[in-house]
């Protein structure tokens, strides 16, 4: 329904913090390996990703609520505007919302998966000791704006990597490699894939160079 009680919402955003953190556990642990950065003290329970999970958890669902409840005003007023029942208008919002969650979940699935990965990535690299990243972006250059095209094969501090990633679009195809830098790492792999499945689909967002 449209009312949710506080214990209702604490566990939706305990639920979401707890698949982040296993996206975020997944590729921490898959970036270590891809980069061949030795044995790297990396734990997605530590207090960063723990912390960060849950933060992105909270605004995540509050962020879904909000503009459910601001479409659902939205769509009252028009129908209280064309002067319709309230049986009228009732009837209109269950068939208009019946398919509102699944068009917004797949771009949310896609956009959350990447964001929690590239997060996961990043603090990886930062227990291995590694100091800058470049940015891998629009990869699909005609269909890419010009501030990810711009942004593609930048060097960035690990710091300045966690605020670009914040600031990326839904759907985006943002991604980290380690810079080389002598003696801290060998043999790299510059392909990231991060996968959900939805409704036994699988939703992939991949990176390719």
């Amino acid at each position: 329904g449209w009312l949710e009680t506080r214990k209702d919402r604490e566990a939706k955003v305990n639920r979401v913090a707890g698949m982040l953190r296993s996206i975020m556990d997944t590729a921490g642990n898959r970036e270590i390996a891809r980069h061949r950065l030795g044995d790297v003290n990396w734990d997605a329970n530590n207090d960063h990703v723990v912390n960060w999970a849950g933060r992105r958890a909270a605004e995540l669902v509050k962020g879904i609520d909000e503009t459910t409840r601001k479409e659902l005003q939205r769509f009252v007023e028009r129908a209280i505007e064309k002067s319709q029942t309230p049986k009228q208008i009732a009837d209109q919002i269950e068939e208009h919302f019946s398919s509102f969650p699944d068009w917004r979940a797949r771009r949310i699935a896609r956009t959350e998966t990447a964001n929690a990965y590239n997060n996961a990535t990043l603090e990886a690299y930062k227990a291995a000791g590694i100091d800058k990243v470049r940015a891998r972006d629009a990869v699909v250059r005609h269909r890419s704006d010009p501030e990810c095209i711009e942004r593609d094969g930048q060097v960035f501090t690990i710091e300045e990597a966690f605020v670009e990633t914040m600031k990326e679009h839904p759907n985006g195809t943002l991604s980290w490699l380690p810079q080389k830098t002598p003696g801290n790492m060998t043999g790299l792999s510059f392909e990231v894939v991060t996968a959900l499945s939805w409704k036994g689909e699988p939703i992939t967002a991949r990176f390719d160079t």
